[in-house]
């Protein structure tokens, strides 16, 4: 009986850490889509700036959205 137990066990946490394994992967892959996502995000925000496209810089920006220079102005 015990050794059933501990082959119950044995084959339990087998399974947990088989199941548990491809998710963690899975859950990688989606962590580094999302950073690209924003990464993307971000350059496009950048490149508006540089263009000084104002339409597309309003879709980067909040209403409450402030910008301080190192020189203290602030836009």
């Amino acid at each position: 009986m015990m050794l059933h137990r501990f082959l119950l066990c044995a084959v339990s946490c087998s399974l947990v850490l088989f199941v548990l394994r491809p998710a963690a992967a899975q859950s990688d892959a989606k962590r580094e889509a999302t950073n690209q996502e924003v990464l993307k995000r971000n350059q496009e925000c950048n490149d508006a700036e540089l263009r000084a496209d104002i339409k597309a810089m309003d879709d980067c920006e909040t209403e409450d959205f402030t910008h301080t220079h190192a020189n203290g102005e602030i836009e």
